[in-house]
This record gives C-alpha cells, structure tokens and sequence, in this order.
C-alpha cells in the first residue's frame, strides 16, 4: 500500500511542475546557406528579433535586447562591436546568432546565481554572466515577498532573483537591418577581412531563395516561370560553399527583396533541384540565349567532360530584345586588345578560326 501511496504521489509531483519551453538556442538552418552581403570598415546593424552576440575569441555569449543598433568597426586589433552598456572586440570577429525556441527570455542585467530554491539560501548551481539569457519558465513570490522567476539553460533548470533580470519575449521572425539599406533574415558572421568587416549572413536554403528568385526574374512572370527559376537557384546554390549577394553567383536582396508570388513560388518547389547521376548540376543562367545556347566549354574556356550535361540546344521560345545586337571597334582598339603596341600596326584582314556550337 505504501508504495502505490508513493507512487501516486510521484505522478501528482510531476503534472503540478511546470510545462517546460524548448530552450533559447542558436537557430540551426536546414540545408544551411552562407551568403558574403557586405564589406566595409564601418557599419551598423539594427536588429528587430532575438539574437546573442558570441565572441569568437572567448566564446562568451551575449544576449542583445531587440530594436538594438550594433557599431561594427575594424581595427588593428580585429573587429568592435559596441552598442548601449556594451563594447567587445575579437581578433577572430563576431558571430550574431538568432535564437529560437522560446516565448520569453530572462536577461540577465547583472552576474546572477542559479538555485535550487526560490530563496537565497537554496544552493548555486550555476552563475549567469551579465547579458547572458535563459528560457523562462515560471514566476513565485516567497514568504519574504521576493519575486523569484524560474528559468532553464541547456540541462539545468532553477530559480533566480527577479531584481537582476529583464524578462524579453522572443519575436517570431528576427531580422537584422544592414547599413546597406538591406534588411536580412537568419544569422551573421562579423568577420574580419582585412582592413574591413565582411558580414557573411547564415540561413536556411528556402529563406535564402526568398531574396533571390523576384531580384532575378520579375515576380510579375507566370508562376510556372518563377518555379524553373527557383530549381535553377536552388540547385546553383547547392553547388558553392560561398555565394556572393551579385550576379557573380546570384543577386540576393535579402528580406527586402521578398515577394508573396515568388515565395509561393519557391514553396510549391521545395526542395527540388536538377540532377545529373544523382548530383545536382551546376545551373548556370541567363537572360538571352540568341535562338541556341552554347558549350559551356566555348564559354569560358572550361573542361567540357566535367559539365556533359552543359551542350548546346535549341532556344526557339526566346523573345528578347538582346538576342541579336552588333557591336563595332576601331582598328587601333583591336589591335591593342590583341597585344599589339606598335602603333604603326596595320589590319590588313579579319578570319575567324572557331566558332562555338551555337554558331
């Protein structure tokens, strides 16, 4: 009988706890996308979300209360982040981490002890840095008339004192505003670049295609158009480990370039990419083809075995206003682009020895 007794009183303890919240931790992005939006000495950054600021030197963690404008600066000794009540630098630069997980947070104003109790007497069982951050969880006032709030961080959960802590609530969409006039969704590297800050931005595949697709094809096209554009992306995308936010890998707007068709787009997409034996292929694309597309081998000089499945074909349903156009140079300009610094030099004939596959 005792041990029903005790048994039932288990079970009783554990529905009066508290529903525990998954915890406030870095964002992870499926099939995760490193972007390189913006180089410069010294920029700014307004966040409009929950984030933590890791300093790559000393792994120490810092929650940033939202709507804050970061300073990011490079110097001689690596790069400056400074904001209200807070100045940091790191040789090794800056991660800016969205977090996820969480309703509310604790942020701590001051070194906080985590207890076992809600009073002062119960033991430590961890001390949070000021600016650190922890889920919340719960509140209790004691017989003392203390407000105590009950949080958790990682494994640990407990109790801390209410008067060295902000209580924030967790935006569901964070995104950051670059001094660029771009605003961004997802995570940020602050990473020295020499005498510069280079921002690489970090997100999800299908988050990032959302700032690509309407910043190279209208939003306005068919939608079936914006789909092909999306595969082609996203496939382009699976192939580099560093994109750029211009045409030298694909122009990407961030946030600021989203559009509701091209995301419906891109959802109706998920996931698809073009393949060759199984891998996806690298999808180089363009505006205007000229009625037949070439080798990618006459294009930039590339080795064709490597990319079989880039041949020349048939464009016949182009209509561009740039598939035939003309171009003319002088003769002292073609000889100089040709090596020739004699001025004296004569053309005498022009024959072309090659031609690509397209003509």
């Amino acid at each position: 009988m005792k041990k029903i007794i005790s048994f039932l009183s288990f079970i009783l303890l554990l529905t009066c706890l508290p529903a525990f919240t998954q915890a406030a931790e870095p964002k992870q992005y499926n099939d995760e996308v490193n972007v390189s939006v913006y180089l410069k000495s010294n920029l700014t950054i307004t966040l409009n979300g929950t984030y933590q600021l890791v300093n790559k030197d000393t792994g120490t963690k810092t929650a940033v209360p939202e709507s804050t404008v970061l300073t990011v600066s490079k110097d001689t000794s690596g790069v400056s982040v400074i904001y209200t009540g807070f100045s940091q630098k790191s040789a090794k630069g800056f991660d800016l981490q969205e977090l996820s997980g969480t309703s509310k947070l604790a942020v701590f104003t001051a070194d906080t002890p985590l207890r076992r109790g809600a009073t002062s007497s119960y033991e430590i069982i961890k001390t949070f840095k000021a600016g650190e951050s922890a889920n919340y969880l719960d509140s209790f006032t004691n017989a003392q008339g203390q407000v105590w709030y009950k949080v958790s961080s990682g494994s640990l959960s407990g109790w801390v004192l209410s008067t060295t802590v902000r209580l924030s609530d967790a935006s569901s969409l964070s995104t950051a505003k670059v001094s660029n006039g771009t605003t961004y969704r997802g995570s940020f590297f602050l990473k020295p670049n020499g005498s510069q800050v280079e921002i690489i931005n970090f997100l999800g595949m299908e988050d990032y295609l959302k700032g690509v697709v309407p910043s190279e094809m209208p939003a306005s096209w068919p939608k079936e158009a914006l789909k092909a554009q999306a595969i082609a992306a996203r496939s382009y995308a699976a192939n580099t480990m560093m994109l750029t936010s211009t045409a030298a890998s694909q122009v990407y707007k961030g946030y600021s370039g989203e559009d509701s068709r091209t995301n419906t787009a891109i959802q109706e997409t998920a996931g698809l990419v073009a393949k060759y034996n199984g891998k996806p292929i690298q999808t180089f694309f363009f505006s205007t083809s000229g009625g037949r597309t070439a080798n990618v081998g006459d294009v930039w000089n590339s080795n064709q075995a490597s990319y079989p499945y880039l041949v020349s074909v048939d464009d016949p349903y182009e209509s561009s206003p740039y598939s035939s156009w003309s171009e003319t140079f002088t003769s002292a300009q073609l000889l100089k682009n040709f090596g020739f610094t004699d001025t004296s030099a004569t053309i005498y004939d022009l024959s072309l020895s090659k031609t690509g596959a397209n003509g």
